[in-house]
């Protein structure tokens, strides 16, 4: 059962399980700023969590933790004034370096800072998520060698980060890890990277190059698009314009693989494609024409958002109402003219017990051979 206690100022909510802890559970009212600091009391049970999410605290410049605390869950978006995060010593769970805040052991990051500058200590192997979110001022960031895994939309909406270098040994970058990074410029994917997260470049606009490392086993830069080694998942652009192609195997359009591609004028998906990302091809103003095959089932939201241009859908002969279906709440089909206009679907050689069929030899050919043969 959630209470209310009133300590500094504030009025915080909280909850208690076990009659002997207490945990906030929301942020306090008013609206935090300054030095925020989290209470070592609530309803005179010791505060050992925190699990909340601060937003639009503008004026919050600094958060104290207590000694209490071993149980962190929070997360500060759109917090411009945070500078600092203070934790109180005999803290048994928490450190301050740098006034980021960290595990005890320095061996994950926390939470982050919104500052221009931002060099993570060495040390930390995980950069957890949200860690640095919607923090508008921050466009430097050095990432330590020791770093293995950059979690779920950590730098989201960073709109002011121009450069970041992911050093080798990163091994995992999580959804949303860059989303919406739209200053960046360029960006390198080091041989150790494994995995990397739905919508985790997306969104960004875009690129004046990207680079895979040669050795890395599961990505690779392909005519201009950052992919999946075996093809399968397209997950951003580089710089295309005018008239784009997706290669021909690719199953799945990534979040915001093209978002804010403004030269884009008219994309070709390829027949056994199968779905289009959430905000795949958002903000994309010149996009008139889109060819939208058979093979495609899903539609993200937001995939064709603020493509004002649009005029034109192709489709196979015979799928336009099921293509309209699939756009319903993707694009708004009611008060714009959109054309759809039915295409041939593209020629496949026939096939015999799963094998590609060879064609036969012309007989003309065979005759010339015959008589090319030596006459005794």
């Amino acid at each position: 059962m959630s209470e209310e206690a009133k300590v500094g100022g504030y009025c915080w909510p909280y909850e208690s399980d076990d009659g002997e802890t207490a945990q906030i559970t929301d942020m306090p009212s008013p609206e935090p700023s300054g030095d925020l600091k989290i209470p070592k009391k609530l309803g005179g049970l010791p505060v050992t969590a925190v699990h909340c999410w601060f937003e639009d605290c503008e004026d919050l410049e600094t958060v104290s933790i207590p000694a209490t605390v071993t149980d962190i869950e929070w997360e500060f978006s759109f917090c411009r004034g945070l500078r600092e995060f203070k934790v109180a010593a005999g803290n048994p769970a928490y450190a301050s370096v740098d006034g980021l805040l960290l595990t005890k052991d320095g061996r994950k990051l926390i939470s982050g800072v919104n500052r221009e500058t931002v060099d993570i200590p060495a040390g930390v192997t995980e950069i957890g998520p949200r860690t640095f979110n919607y923090f508008e001022d921050l466009w430097n960031v050095t990432i330590p060698a020791s770093v293995t895994k950059i979690g779920d939309e950590a730098f989201r909406a960073c709109l002011s980060l121009q450069s970041v270098e992911i050093p080798d040994g990163v091994e995992e970058i999580g959804d949303g890890a860059f989303n919406e990074c739209c200053a960046l410029t360029s960006l390198t994917i080091p041989a150790s990277v494994e995995q990397i997260g739905d919508g985790a470049f997306g969104y960004c606009g875009p690129f004046e190059s990207i680079v895979v490392a040669p050795g890395n086993p599961a990505y690779v830069v392909r005519d201009g698009f950052l992919m999946t080694k075996d093809g399968k998942t397209l997950l951003r652009g580089t710089d295309q314009k005018g008239k784009v192609v997706i290669p021909s195997g690719v199953k799945k359009i990534d979040e915001g693989a093209f978002g804010y591609f403004g030269e884009l004028t008219e994309v070709v998906i390829p027949d056994g494609a199968t779905s289009i990302g959430e905000h795949a091809f958002d903000g994309c103003c010149r996009l008139a024409e889109v060819t939208i095959p058979k093979s495609v089932t899903h539609v993200g939201e937001y995939a064709f958002n603020a493509c004002d241009s649009l005029k034109k859908i192709k489709v196979y002969a015979g799928d336009t109402q099921r293509v309209k279906e699939l756009l319903r709440y993707v694009v708004d089909l009611t008060s714009r003219s959109i054309e759809f206009e039915e295409i041939g679907e593209p020629r496949r050689m026939a096939s015999k017990g799963g094998k590609k069929a060879v064609a036969p030899k012309s007989k003309g050919r065979a005759a010339k051979k015959a008589k090319r043969k030596k006459v005794v």
